[in-house]
């Protein structure tokens, strides 16, 4: 996920997919300088990179000294430093990963970051809810039996607290499969499940048009199994609460097993991770047709 530095302060701010610099109150970094205009920059997220765009501003923008027209932008890579106004107001792009979903802790300005298109709150060792990518460009907040699609700026209550999430427009990942570069999606590949003979971890193995691979799983794959016995068998969803006794788990820890096996899907290169597990009103279903049992 990206992120900028102030030199002079060490303070540092998430990017958005648009991050707009400025004096003014709208503005996501806040710089009260009398020599930043209102509306002075923005650092954005376009064709698989940052780069800083002057909005105008009086006192102009600049990319490691070298000063930005006004109305163009300009490419920034990771340690790259963007000036505002004057040198005393430097920040250089410390991260220039894509952008991902986050959210401020309104209590305390404490930020949570995501990974991987998926954020989990109030942090990744404590899952109580997830907002995770939906169909046709949305994203969906889920907690225990809630699911609601939201909107960048939202202010959600989790677990007592209020957290405000921005959501970026676009999310960026490949994986490298054999040399090839490739956006890799569920529906572009089957999927063979083995269980290990113990029932606690297997492996999936993955057939995609341009290769094959596969990877490990621990304790999620007890999750796994119950939802591809249920798309096997034609049934889909997943009663919740079936599962829970089934399982014999907690709520929170069937959280913790959901969040999981998305970033397992995560990490080994699917960029729809999070849709490995659909959640609707207290029922989960596996989020792909194309599985199977190795026999």
């Amino acid at each position: 996920m990206g992120w900028l530095a102030e030199i002079r302060s060490g303070r540092r701010h998430p990017l958005n997919t648009e991050t707009v610099v400025g004096r003014g109150p709208s503005t996501d970094i806040r710089l009260d300088e009398s020599f930043v205009s209102s509306l002075h920059a923005a650092v954005t997220w376009a064709a698989g990179g940052w780069g800083v765009k002057d909005l105008g501003s009086h006192n102009g923008t600049a990319v490691n000294g070298t000063a930005v027209p006004s109305g163009m932008r300009r490419r920034v890579e990771e340690g790259d430093e963007i000036s505002f106004g004057m040198s005393s107001a430097t920040w250089t792009l410390v991260d220039g990963a894509p952008p991902q979903p986050w959210a401020v802790r309104e209590s305390d300005g404490e930020v949570e970051s995501g990974r991987d298109g998926i954020l989990v709150l109030p942090r990744a060792d404590d899952p109580k809810a997830s907002i995770v990518a939906g169909p046709v460009d949305t994203w969906r907040f889920e907690a225990a039996d809630e699911v609601d699609d939201i909107a960048d700026r939202q202010a959600l209550q989790v677990d007592g607290q209020t957290w405000i999430v921005r959501l970026p427009a676009i999310l960026g990942s490949t994986r490298s499969l054999h040399g090839a570069r490739l956006q890799l999606r569920l529906s572009d590949a089957e999927l063979i499940i083995a269980v290990d003979t113990d029932g606690r971890g297997g492996t999936v193995f993955v057939q995609a048009e341009l290769g094959s691979f596969s990877f490990p799983l621990g304790n999620t794959m007890v999750l796994l199994t119950q939802l591809v016995h249920a798309r096997v068998e034609g049934a889909g969803w997943v009663d919740r609460e079936t599962l829970l006794e089934t399982l014999s788990m907690t709520s929170n820890r069937l959280n913790v097993s959901v969040f999981r096996l998305r970033r397992q899907f995560a990490e080994a290169g699917f960029v729809d991770a999070a849709q490995v597990v659909e959640r609707g009103q207290r029922r989960l279903r596996l989020g792909t047709r194309r599985v199977g049992f190795s026999e």
